[in-house]
This record gives C-alpha cells, sequence and structure tokens, in this order.
C-alpha cells in the first residue's frame, strides 16, 4: 500500500497529559476533528492526499485491467459480426462500461494525485513572478499559484526552482506527464465528437483500451520521483 499518512510534525514544546506526556521534539501524527450529529467531536488520523489518490488509482487500474482482459478474452469464443465497415468483435456491454468507469477514475485520481503532490511542495512565504510583457510581470503568492497557476508550470518552473532541478519538459518523463494531462482533459473536458470514433481519429474511450492504466500510474510516480520523494512506490 502507498504511503497514506501525512509526514510526522515534532512537537515544538512539552505536551502535558492526560492521557499521556509527550516531551519537546516527539514524534506526532496530524488529527483532524469535525462534530457528528449525536456523538460530538470526532477525530481521525488525517491522510496524506497525494498517496490516497495514488492509492485508489491503483487500485481501479487492477480493476480495469481485470475487466480488459476478460473482455479480450471472451473475443476468442466469439464470431465477428458482419457490418458495413467489415466484421467487427463486440465487446460485452456491462463489463465494457464496468472497465470504462475504471480507467476513467485512474487518470482523474492520478492528475489529482499529482496537482496535490505540487501545492504541498510549495513554501507558504514563495512568491511566483510570471511575466506579463517586457516592463512588466505579476506576483503570485502560494495561494494564488494553487489556484490560478496551470500544473505544467507549477512543476517546470516552480518546482524544478525551488528543487534546484533541471527543467522536465522535453524529457521522457514530461512526456508522459503530458500524455496523463491530454487524457484527463479529454475526459473532464468531454466534447461531444469525442465520444465516438471517426475519420480515422479515436475517441477517448477507445484510447483507454490501448493505453494500459498502469502506464499513467509510472508516469506520474516518475514525476514524483523527479523531485527527490519515492515513498509513494
Amino acid at each position: 500500500m502507498t504511503k497514506l499518512i501525512r509526514a510526522e510534525s515534532e512537537l515544538a514544546e512539552d505536551l502535558p497529559g492526560p492521557p499521556k506526556f509527550h516531551p519537546k521534539g516527539s514524534k506526532v501524527t496530524l488529527i483532524d476533528t469535525f462534530e457528528y450529529p449525536k456523538l460530538g467531536r470526532i477525530g481521525y488520523v488525517a491522510p496524506d492526499p497525494v498517496g490516497l489518490y495514488i492509492d485508489l488509482a491503483k487500485l481501479y487500474s487492477k480493476k480495469a485491467e481485470i475487466e480488459r482482459d476478460i473482455l479480450f478474452r471472451d473475443l476468442e469464443k466469439q464470431k465477428p459480426t458482419p457490418s458495413p465497415d467489415g466484421p467487427i468483435y463486440l465487446l460485452e456491454k456491462e463489463r465494457t462500461f464496468r472497465f470504462l468507469e475504471y480507467a476513467s477514475s485512474v487518470v482523474i485520481f492520478l492528475y489529482t494525485a499529482l496537482e496535490t503532490f505540487a501545492n504541498y511542495e510549495i513554501p507558504e512565504n514563495f512568491v511566483y513572478k510570471k511575466k506579463k510583457c517586457f516592463f512588466f510581470s505579476k506576483a503570485y503568492n502560494k495561494k494564488t499559484i494553487e489556484r490560478y497557476i496551470p500544473l505544467s508550470i507549477k512543476l517546470n518552473e516552480i518546482l524544478t526552482k525551488l528543487k534546484s532541478k533541471e527543467k522536465l519538459k522535453g524529457s521522457s518523463v514530461w512526456e508522459g506527464f503530458v500524455k496523463l494531462c491530454k487524457t484527463r482533459n479529454r475526459l473532464v473536458h468531454l466534447k461531444s465528437k469525442d465520444t465516438l470514433s471517426k475519420d480515422g481519429k479515436i475517441s477517448i474511450y477507445a484510447d483507454l483500451f490501448l493505453v494500459p492504466s498502469s502506464n499513467f500510474i509510472e508516469a506520474v510516480l516518475k514525476v514524483i520521483d523527479y523531485f527527490g520523494d519515492n515513498s509513494y512506490r
């Protein structure tokens, strides 16, 4: 299982009991709380959202690959159906829909994980200056970076600067990220013409059959690895 507990912190001062005394410097796990009807205050260990979404992607990737393997294995027992464009092997409807649900979920969870990772890596006091024209640039603090700056810029310009790394653009790691982004954008900003293959261009759903979801997982892990964190593998 991927790392799911957010990084521990250290106590800045002694924490007296009850139930237990914790001296300054002790490792603590972050707890979130909320009010629950009829019970009162409820607490739970705050998850690492990056690990949470990557773990969900891995779970749905396994489910997608199982459905895909069964679908294509069953085709071996099937006779093709005649059509004006030639014989067609038809995939079973219900299992096809489950595969597409799982495969789409993988892409969306992975993109969310990567954006969350980028946002977490930006320090609270960091300011990013984006050049608007020759004489003018606009400053963004952490809050406005998270809200307005595209993930591609966060990774290729901001994090590479913060981590003293070469820019990602042009590398094989970047190519994997771009493929994920394009697929995610096609799913999230779905155009009606992209739901069916036409004029030599395959639909987004057909594309999900052709690219194993595990490829997207590896692409995201390579981006995170590049910035020095391999704890999500």
